[in-house]
C-alpha cells in the first residue's frame, strides 16, 4: 500500500490531478464505470459473537447486537480487514451504492475517484466552474467523501485549487460543506439518492459564495501586527506538559514540547517568508502583501512542507489530515481579520 492509498487505487480523468497519483483515463467517466477501473472492492456488515469458556473448557458463542464492518479480501489483499464497530441499527451504504446514487443523482463525470487505507474512506471529485480572484484563476471541485469506520459522515466539501501552483485550498465547513448523517436504518440508500439530488447545482451556487470570500481576503492589506496576530492564531502555542507523573514521563513530555515547539515556530517562520516574497505567485497584485496572498502562503507551507513519510502521505494529509486542518484554520482567521479590520 502506498502510504495511506489503498494500493494505488485513484483514478483520474485525461490528466493527472494535483497531487499526481494513481492511473490516468482519456474518456469522461461516470463514478460506477470509474469505480470498476481502480479494482473495486466490497464492504459487508457481519454480526460479532463473545467467546466464553465452559466448565469443560469448551467455548460457547454468544451472539452480540453490535456488529462489525468488512472489507472483503480483493486479489492485492487476500484479507479480510474490520473497519469499524458499529450499533444493530446501522445500515450500510457500499463502496459502489454510493457510486450507483452519484450517477443516480448528479449525472457529471468523476475527475477523480479513489480509496484510503484498507479501503476505509471512498472519495470522488467533479469539477466545478473555474472562479477568478482579481486575475488569479482558481479551479474548484465538488469533494464527496464516504467513511467506513462506523462514526464518519458521508460529506461533501468544495475544494479549490490554485492553478498558479497546485496548492490546494481548503475552506471553512461552513461555507463551503455539506455533510450527510445517515440515519441508519433500510431507507438509508433512497434518502442519499434524494439528500444528492441537485448536490452540483448547491455545490456550483457555493462556488460563488467562496469567489465573494476569496475576493474580500484579496481587497483586505494586513498590517504587520495583523499578520503576526494571525500566524500566532493558526500555529498557537504548544501547552507545556503537566508534571503529575513519575520523572521519566516527565521527561518524555518535555522532550515532546520542546519538539512541538520548535516546529510551531518554523512553521510560523515558513509562512512569513513565502508571504514576505518567497511563495508562488506571492507577486501577483491579488497576492502581493494581501490576505489572499497570506492564506496561500499558509496553504503552500502545509501542501509542501518537509515529510519524512512517503510523499503521497503528504498529498492525502493535505486534503483529509492535519495539514488541511491547518488550512481550514487558516481560512476561518483571515476571513475573521479581513472581515472586521
Amino acid at each position: 500500500m502506498s502510504a495511506n492509498l489503498f494500493n494505488n487505487r485513484f483514478y483520474s480523468l485525461r490528466q493527472p490531478a494535483w497531487h499526481g497519483l494513481g492511473m490516468v483515463s482519456e474518456e469522461p467517466l461516470g463514478a460506477v464505470e470509474a469505480f470498476s477501473r481502480i479494482t473495486p472492492y466490497d464492504i459487508e456488515l457481519r454480526d460479532l459473537f463473545v467467546q466464553k469458556m465452559q466448565g469443560n473448557n469448551k467455548a460457547r458463542y454468544s451472539k452480540v447486537s453490535s456488529r462489525a464492518i468488512v472489507r472483503t479480501p480483493v486479489p492485492d489483499d487476500p484479507e479480510e480487514r474490520v473497519l469499524g464497530i458499529v450499533g444493530p441499527e446501522y445500515q450500510l451504504v457500499t463502496p459502489l451504492q454510493v457510486c450507483e446514487t452519484y450517477d443516480y443523482s448528479v449525472t457529471q463525470p468523476v475527475e477523480t475517484i479513489g480509496a484510503l487505507g484498507f479501503g476505509e474512506t471512498l472519495f470522488l471529485t467533479t469539477k466545478l466552474p473555474e472562479i477568478d480572484i482579481k486575475g488569479d484563476p482558481v479551479e474548484t471541485y465538488m469533494l464527496v467523501v464516504s467513511p467506513y469506520t462506523g462514526w464518519s459522515a458521508i460529506q461533501i466539501r468544495i475544494t479549490p485549487v490554485r492553478v498558479v501552483c497546485q496548492n490546494t485550498l481548503i475552506a471553512a465547513k461552513r461555507s463551503s460543506s455539506e455533510v450527510y448523517r445517515v440515519v441508519h436504518d433500510s431507507t438509508a440508500q433512497e434518502r442519499l439518492k434524494s439528500w444528492m439530488t441537485g448536490l452540483y447545482e448547491r455545490s456550483v451556487q457555493k462556488v460563488d459564495t467562496l469567489k465573494q470570500a476569496f475576493e474580500m481576503f484579496a481587497s483586505f492589506m494586513p498590517n504587520s501586527v495583523q499578520v503576526g496576530q494571525m500566524v500566532t492564531e493558526i500555529y498557537p502555542d504548544p501547552k507545556p506538559p503537566r508534571e503529575d507523573a513519575p520523572e521519566e514521563i516527565v521527561q518524555r513530555r518535555m522532550i515532546d514540547y520542546e519538539y512541538y515547539v520548535r516546529a510551531t515556530e518554523r512553521s510560523r517562520e515558513a509562512v512569513l517568508e513565502l508571504f514576505h516574497g518567497k511563495g508562488t505567485g506571492m507577486d501577483h497584485p491579488a497576492a502581493d502583501g494581501t490576505g489572499w496572498g497570506f492564506y496561500n502562503a499558509v496553504v503552500e507551507w502545509e501542501d509542501y512542507r518537509p515529510t519524512g513519510k512517503d510523499e503521497s502521505t503528504r498529498l492525502i494529509n493535505s486534503l483529509f489530515g492535519d495539514r488541511a486542518s491547518v488550512k481550514e484554520r487558516a481560512y476561518s482567521v483571515v476571513e475573521n481579520y479581513a472581515k472586521y479590520s
